[in-house]
């Protein structure tokens, strides 16, 4: 099933003023169709050969915008809020604590059809399970 990490994920980048909220300017597994500036984050496949308890987890950030440093600003604030300089980083969340490691520094993907840019990078989390 498809875990609440992202929904935790969403929350601290509120909690970091990145985004406004749910459904406003940000989504999670879902890309709409508006409105056009918008931050998704989508889980995906990740690893399980990590010690027991601990879980590695990886969430595609993508960032649309109609303007292109507007859109390129957003993805790089997502990133700087996940990524900083001491390699001990820790989030701590109210029921878990991740590890955030970014696979690579963000993109431009494309395009989109109606003239959006589009920009990505891919985290991975170590973190600890869902609690249900």
């Amino acid at each position: 099933q498809m875990s609440e990490l992202v929904r935790d994920l969403g929350q601290y980048l509120m909690d970091q003023l990145v985004v406004q909220g749910f459904g406003e300017d940000l989504f999670l597994n879902f890309e709409p169709d508006d409105p056009n500036d918008v931050v998704i984050l989508t889980e995906y496949a990740g690893s399980n050969s990590t010690p027991i308890g601990v879980l590695l987890r990886r969430v595609q950030v993508k960032v649309r915008g109609v303007e292109y440093e507007n859109a390129l600003q957003k993805i790089w604030s997502v990133y700087n809020s996940f990524i900083k300089d001491d390699k001990e980083f820790i989030i701590h969340l109210t029921d878990r604590y991740l590890i955030p490691t970014a696979l690579q520094v963000p993109i431009r993907l494309m395009v989109d059809d109606k003239g959006r840019h589009v920009f990505v990078f891919n985290l991975s989390f170590t973190t600890t399970k869902d609690f249900n």
